[in-house]
């Protein structure tokens, strides 16, 4: 019997070590504030900004600027990996518009790792050349 309580007691621990060891992404919401080259990143355009929603069960929800998208995703400690990207169809007619919405759709489906610290979060990919910069609420 004791030795049944200390498995018990054991992985309850090691459960509870691990979730406060990795940033969790789930029930998140977040608006992109700029893209592309970590160096040099673009400012999202101030109208129409795209957001990015997490959801529990490893689905995503996103508005690009232009349309509505969404997908799953998995996290591994800091990597994450994003799946099954959808989207609308509806054209971008405004040039810069449409070059956001490409760039961030790129971003979300090449993304390799990610850094949550406070109220941002940053999604890179290109080996972390590149990423995407949000501000948001957990």
């Amino acid at each position: 019997m004791k030795y049944r309580i200390l498995i018990a007691i054991v992985g309850v621990l090691g459960l509870a070590a691990c979730q406060s060891a990795t940033p969790q992404l789930a029930g998140t919401s977040w608006q992109l504030v700029s893209f592309g080259d970590v160096n040099n990143p673009v400012p999202a355009l101030p109208d129409g900004v795209p957001t990015l929603e997490f959801l529990a069960d490893g689905k995503f929800n996103a508005n690009t600027g232009c349309n509505g998208a969404g997908g799953e995703y998995e996290v591994d400690g800091n990597n994450l990996k994003i799946s099954n990207l959808i989207q609308t169809l509806i054209a971008c007619i405004e040039t810069d518009r449409a070059n956001q919405e490409a760039a961030f759709v790129e971003g979300l489906n090449k993304a390799e790792t990610f850094s949550l610290n406070g109220n941002q979060l940053i999604i890179y990919y290109e080996n972390g050349t590149k990423a995407l910069t949000f501000l948001g609420s957990q």
